[in-house]
């Protein structure tokens, strides 16, 4: 059964690879996207699709997509082009906040939270007052609990990473 798994995912990545050089993205994005659903292969092979899938969410002009991925492989500077001028101010708050105090992905995990759902974490106008102020979501976080500790601005995070 392992061995059938193992042929089934070489064959996926290896017509995945083919669609691309054909220059099929649409097709080939269906393919990593099963292949990113292997959750128990290695760090590596992981990685290595997501930022296929990341590339040819940049050649189908789905910026949003691949700028999150580029921001769970810490690929901040790739994630920041990502999110281009003002509707992209809140997620380039939040690859900041990533990129000074680490947050989920590869290079470290939080857990609680969910990169995903940041716009969810920030209050009103948190994201914006961040990047203007320089500040990082910790430090606004703590700032808040000062001013008021009862109230919680994270959401819990209820998915399980691989």
């Amino acid at each position: 059964m392992a061995r059938d798994t193992y042929a089934s995912i070489e064959s996926t990545a290896d017509q995945a690879e083919s669609l691309v050089a054909q220059g099929r993205y649409a097709e080939a994005e269906r393919h990593y996207r099963e292949l990113v659903g292997q959750t128990h292969v290695i760090d590596y092979e992981y990685d290595d699709w997501l930022r296929r899938l990341a590339d040819i969410y940049r050649q189908l002009q789905r910026r949003r997509d691949a700028g999150f991925i580029y921001l769970y492989l810490h690929y901040f500077d790739l994630a920041r082009e990502s999110f281009p001028g003002e509707a992209g101010l809140a997620p380039r708050a939040r690859i900041l906040e990533v990129e000074t105090h680490g947050g989920p992905g590869p290079a470290g995990h939080r857990p609680g939270l969910d990169p995903l759902v940041a716009d969810a974490n920030d209050r009103p106008g948190q994201a914006e007052d961040a990047l203007r102020s320089g500040r990082s979501g910790r430090e606004r976080d703590e700032q808040a609990d000062r001013e008021d500790p009862s109230h919680d601005y994270r959401v819990p995070n209820t998915r399980e990473y691989r």
